[in-house]
């Protein structure tokens, strides 16, 4: 999801505003072929909602990616004037903002710096696709087959293979085990141990340029993703397939703490991960928000309105629910833009018996993204948001805070949370799983609530144990 938000975050608010108006919102079936490739193609679509596949024919008409909301397609052929390079089918129902090639063309003569701003982020699009490709390739080959390499990464390689071949060793010890019984506890460590020695190699105070980083990133992947696929949410993570790595089902499966997989070693790599030290804070980052409704709610005179934003949000809702004296009560609103996350919130909070209490709001990532709609919801006491940070540079995020500022009463908090840079999983997750999210320092996100309309009111941080993520709280005057 992050690498979809490209046009979003180069465009400035008034080119998104000519975006939004030339464009028209187009529903599009699930099964719906929205491409051929072969065909020149007269638009270029961003995605609102949804899913789809990206089909080619040089892979013999199979699957070769799925696009998310915020990522675009058919931008190369508006490039180059050739025909498209694959067939793109929706999964699911799904909505797109088609831009026809005429109005493109018509318009960017007209206005530079829409123009200017327009095939920057084209650019930076097309690079993406074709790292993402390289990525896809890597983890396609076979183990051992690795493709040739600049002297750089081959040098550096010969060092890493042979701590990866070290951590391939413990997971066939795992799985074999002491007299037939599997040894979880030892691979638990070896991956806490590896996953820290990758982000010393490949983390932010490496020493190899990012483009050696990603190849020697993409070799790991590939010599560990046959034996990762087999832990249940790391293949989650890893195949995304709701075209982003951090969703509904993947939360839960942290949340849950629950290791499952396929063959004997599947459940103890499962295990492996959910016990690193950043999975553990994404779980305690849910408690610690709890905590911080808990506590408002115990102080406020008057029932409170809280609302939460993005995937695995309603969660703190239910916990404060549930924790609160009665004569207490919350009225939760939960923004999301994923159907099937809304969908097991509504039979979550039947179950647990505050459905009544709960309002479910189903937008875009990319309208709330682009700040091209507002919240269609009343002021509330809080406004939390677990996971959006994540992925939005600082641009999409100054612009989600404004937002927010403006729905949050007077008094009330903001609870954002954010992971530091210094996480000790980074590179793992990074480059062995695929699950990328933004970084920030409590001064680097400070910067950005200066920024905002938050910038005169009180900023706090609260970390969980294992000093990953923060939650940053500000109270609006």
């Amino acid at each position: 999801m992050q690498s979809g938000f490209v046009l979003l975050s180069v465009l400035e608010e008034y080119n998104l505003a000519w975006l939004f108006e030339a464009g028209r919102e187009r529903k599009v079936a699930g099964g719906e072929v929205i491409v051929t490739e072969g065909v020149q193609g007269e638009f270029v679509y961003l995605i609102l909602d949804g899913l789809f596949a990206v089909l080619s024919a040089n892979a013999g008409g199979r699957e070769v990616s799925r696009l998310g909301p915020g990522e675009t397609f058919g931008e190369m052929s508006f490039l180059d004037g050739r025909p498209t390079s694959a067939t793109i089918t929706a999964l699911e129902d799904s909505t797109v903002l088609a831009i026809t090639r005429a109005d493109l063309e018509a318009e960017l003569p007209k206005d530079s710096g829409l123009a200017a701003h327009i095939y920057k982020a084209l650019a930076i699009i097309v690079t993406g696709r074709l790292r993402k490709l390289a990525s896809t390739t890597a983890v396609r080959t076979a183990a051992g087959e690795q493709p040739p390499a600049s002297p750089e990464v081959v040098k550096r390689w010969e060092q890493i293979a042979e701590r990866t071949q070290q951590f391939k060793e413990a997971i066939a010890a795992a799985e074999q085990g002491s007299a037939g019984a599997p040894d979880a506890a030892a691979l638990t460590a070896a991956l806490k141990d590896f996953s820290k020695y990758m982000t010393d190699c490949l983390g932010k105070t490496s020493p190899e340029s990012f483009a050696v980083r990603d190849e020697l990133g993409a070799r790991i992947q590939r010599e560990l993703l046959p034996s990762l696929l087999k832990a249940r949410c790391v293949e989650r993570l890893a195949k995304k397939p709701r075209g982003y790595a951090c969703d509904y089902e993947a939360l839960s499966m942290i949340l849950e703490n629950a290791p499952g997989g396929t063959d004997q070693v599947g459940p103890l790599l499962d295990a492996a991960f959910l016990a690193l030290p950043s999975i553990r804070a994404v779980r305690q980052r849910h408690h610690n928000v709890t905590a911080q409704i808990i506590s408002y709610a115990r102080e406020c005179p008057h029932p409170v309105q809280v609302a939460g934003i993005g995937g695995g949000a309603a969660e703190p809702f239910f916990e404060a629910s549930r924790a609160l004296a009665p004569g207490k009560t919350l009225s939760g609103t939960i923004v999301d833009f994923d159907p099937h996350g809304l969908a097991a919130v509504t039979a979550r909070g039947t179950t647990l018996g505050v459905d009544g209490d709960l309002h479910l709001l189903k937008t875009s990532i990319v309208h709330l993204a682009s700040s091209h709609q507002k919240f269609d919801m009343p002021e509330q006491d809080i406004i939390y948001s677990l996971t959006v940070a994540d992925f939005l540079d600082d641009t999409l995020l100054l612009r989600l805070l404004n937002d927010i500022y403006v729905k949050l009463r007077p008094g009330g908090d903001l609870l954002l949370s954010s992971f530091q840079p210094d996480n000790p999983d980074r590179a793992f997750l990074d480059y062995a799983v695929g699950w990328k999210v933004f970084h920030r320092s409590e001064k680097e996100l400070a910067a950005v609530f200066n920024r905002s309309r938050f910038h005169k009111c009180k900023l706090q941080f609260v970390y969980e144990p294992e000093g990953i993520i923060f939650l940053a709280v500000c109270r609006k005057k």
